[in-house]
């Protein structure tokens, strides 16, 4: 189905290009509700760059056309898919920098893991981006409380005329799809739905919520609301974050966004989250080792885990130091040198190395998580890291008697380089079987591993160790 609509100048969200984590041609982001049925309902965003696509003059204006197409698998099969076309229509193209614009479409899933394939097609120049995640739709208790996913907003307000994103209460709620805050919007404004509340005579009638911002893979709390009390209008009910949790003074980094709810009524408690990248340039960035008291507010577990993505930039000397610290204190210490002898130009007040890792950290975790790793443990999330993003992405999705693989390719390492990623077992983990990069693996036959009936997954991890 196509659907052809003119931007609206008053939804068109003003943003800074040169700070998009993946400098693409468009963002996505999703959220899962539920429905009565056996499927719930899943709400795709879309935050497309206008001024990455062709305008032709057409009389007294500029236009351009593109062609977005959407499709949820799971396994090997298109469980779902939508195709629409926008048409966009400016008086000047020299004023369009900067600007995005929002899109939203519903798909109706069953529970489970899906990769959601985004295509966008240039209609002007044939030119085509893609976006392609894995993405999990929840399976909701009829009993337990619980909320929906988060959903993060760019902006909410009260609607003068109804569109695509007119909701909850006559407001019209702008997604913010590449989940980015603290360029020119200083709050996380957000909502979601709240599930199986104890509802009906002799039973408080009350409910609270709070919003909390945590640094991604620690416990610190860099911001948090008061307890907002609100009165239950039934067993479920909307959670519209309106006012938004102030972020104007919260160091660049990668955090968690969380709401956390608490029903009156029975004392259950129940949290969504949602990865959030803040940019705030006047800010200093703030060092893990911020106060005497640190101490007191890490367990050794939690600096591991902040340590354990850290390890791919680490020396083999400084992985072995660390493993010989014994408490959590010296090794925040050692977490903190660790980024200062890397700090490319310490008379600045933000460490460049810092906030790059911690961006290609995030998208990692972002877009190759799994049911079973984090994004940054899987052999895709670990080259983002260590490299960044490819210059070049060559996709081959799966066909009879082939597996889907992939070619990362970057120009300026080592002359031009390539990593050959394979989905060996057809769930959407892409496993690394061959780089031309030294040090990395080696498998000039990897052509070979492509085809079903190829070598069985002992031999291919042979050939990988052999190589290595």
């Amino acid at each position: 189905m196509k659907n052809k609509i003119k931007t609206l100048a008053a939804l068109i969200i003003l943003i800074s290009l040169n700070t998009i984590l993946f400098s693409q041609a468009f963002n996505i982001d999703n959220s899962t509700f539920l429905r009565k049925g056996t499927k719930n309902v899943v709400e795709v965003y879309y935050e497309i760059s206008r001024n990455v696509f062709q305008f032709k003059k057409v009389k007294e204006s500029f236009r351009s056309k593109i062609r977005v197409k959407t499709s949820f698998i799971n396994r090997d099969s298109i469980v779902s898919s939508k195709e629409f076309q926008l048409i966009d229509t400016v008086p000047d193209t020299n004023k369009i920098r900067g600007q995005a614009i929002p899109e939203i479409r519903k798909f109706k899933l069953k529970p489970g893991e899906y990769r959601v394939v985004v295509k966008i097609t240039d209609l002007q120049n044939k030119k085509t981006y893609r976006i392609d995640k894995n993405s999990q739709v929840k399976n909701f208790s009829n009993r337990e409380l619980e909320l929906s996913d988060l959903t993060l907003t760019s902006l909410i307000k009260k609607t003068e005329s109804k569109n695509k994103f007119s909701r909850y209460f006559g407001y019209d709620i702008i997604p913010n799809a590449d989940l980015i805050f603290g360029r020119a919007n200083h709050y996380i404004r957000s909502f979601c739905e709240v599930y199986n509340l104890q509802y009906g005579k002799n039973v408080s009638d009350k409910y609270r919520v709070k919003y909390l911002l945590k640094k991604l893979g620690t416990q610190q709390i860099n911001q948090e609301t008061e307890w907002q009390v609100r009165k239950k209008p039934g067993n479920t009910a909307v959670v519209l974050n309106r006012k938004g949790l102030k972020i104007d003074s919260v160091a660049t980094g990668a955090y968690e966004f969380i709401a956390k709810l608490v029903d009156n009524e029975t004392g259950a408690t129940a949290t969504s989250q949602k990865d959030v990248y803040i940019i705030n340039k006047h800010i200093k960035n703030s060092d893990i080792v911020s106060n005497k008291n640190e101490k007191t507010k890490y367990t050794e577990a939690k600096v591991d885990s902040i340590f354990e993505p850290m390890k791919y930039l680490a020396t083999a000397d400084e992985k072995n130091i660390y493993k010989k610290l014994d408490n959590p204190q010296a090794k925040l210490v050692f977490i903190k040198k660790f980024w200062k002898k890397r700090d490319p130009n310490p008379k600045t007040q933000i460490n460049e190395k810092k906030r790059s890792f911690e961006e290609r950290l995030m998208i990692a975790n972002r877009r190759f998580s799994t049911s079973q790793k984090q994004g940054y443990k899987t052999d895709m999330g670990r080259v983002y890291i260590e490299y960044g993003k490819p210059n070049d992405i060559i996709r081959n999705q799966f066909s009879v008697g082939k597996k889907s693989y992939q070619i990362w390719q970057y120009h300026a390492i080592e002359g031009g380089s390539k990593f050959i990623f394979i989905d060996q077992i057809g769930l959407g983990e892409y496993d690394l079987i061959h780089s031309t990069v030294r040090n990395e693996v080696k498998n000039r036959n990897w052509r070979n591993y492509i085809d079903m009936s190829g070598p069985n997954q002992q031999k291919q991890q042979q050939d990988q160790n052999l190589t290595r």
